[in-house]
């Protein structure tokens, strides 16, 4: 006599595919993680026994702020997200790593270094290789599309839209640290009703990223023309990145304090209560 199975069957969720090429998940060309703070560099960062980490990120929408976080055992640069196909972590996402090694060794030792035009787009490259693999961790608060992410793969195009900025520190919260933080926003009046201000805003997001003694503030923005402006507040302890400028960095740059290392990492906090404030640049 067969067996028969009472209530619903449980549905498996389907096999999510490469953000990158749209493929993986198959024999052949299985789906991998990849790790924000990359295998070869975990012998030059914090190695600290029974280390907790916490994950989260936040959001800010309509004057509101939603946490989520998760407490796990172990250092934060052993986390990994299964977001990319073999072929891709293997091949081009492999080079752009190798390629920008030399560079990453010097800085996240904060070794005396001059990043000319070339050192500074290939960090600028692997800094948004990270940020792109972050921003479709959740589709929902991604920034960029699948066109936007396979027009990296294929060409290494920095998206539209994206500003890095860089700077030196030596807080040891901040050696692999990361805060990601995502806010709505549009352009229209504030009379505008809740449901047409969720159905037309965009989604905005900024990441906060430590590798050793650089550190990183990516800031995206779906709303065309929103920057932030380099030159006020905290951000003037940093260099822009990308886009790009003439001049190059000399590194190490003047430390950055840990209170002020906060503050740039929860930039969308005053976003979410000034919109427009003095942080954006039309």
């Amino acid at each position: 006599m067969a067996r028969t199975t009472k209530g619903k069957q449980r549905q498996r969720k389907p096999q999510r595919k490469c953000i990158f090429c749209g493929e993986g998940g198959t024999p052949g060309n299985k789906m991998t993680e990849e790790h924000l703070w990359s295998e070869w560099m975990h012998d030059y960062l914090p190695q600290v026994p029974e280390m907790m980490t916490a994950h989260g990120r936040r959001h800010y929408r309509l004057g509101m702020t939603f946490v989520h976080e998760k407490v796990r055992q172990g250092p934060p640069y052993t986390r990994a997200f299964k977001l990319v196909c073999t072929r891709c972590n293997t091949g081009w996402m492999s080079g752009i790593d190798g390629d920008t090694k030399p560079i990453l060794l010097e800085l996240l030792q904060g070794l005396p270094v001059t990043l000319l035009r070339n050192d500074r787009r290939r960090l600028a490259t692997w800094l948004t290789l990270k940020f792109l693999v972050s921003d479709a961790i959740d589709p929902n608060d991604s920034v960029f599309d699948q066109f936007a992410r396979s027009d990296f793969k294929e060409s290494r195009k920095i998206p539209r839209g994206l500003q890095i900025f860089v700077g030196t520190h030596d807080s040891p919260e901040w050696h692999t640290g990361y805060q990601r933080q995502t806010m709505r926003g549009n352009l229209r009046e504030s009379s505008i009703t809740k449901a047409e201000h969720l159905a037309e805003s965009q989604n905005v997001q900024s990441t906060a990223f430590g590798v050793g003694r650089l550190f990183s503030l990516t800031f995206a923005s779906a709303i065309p023309n929103i920057k932030l402006n380099p030159s006020v507040g905290v951000i003037r302890l940093t260099r822009q990145l990308w886009p790009p400028r003439d001049r190059p960095i000399i590194w190490p740059l003047a430390p950055i304090a840990n209170d002020d290392l906060e503050i740039l990492a929860r930039v969308l906090a005053d976003l979410a209560r000034k919109p427009f404030a003095r942080w954006i640049r039309l």
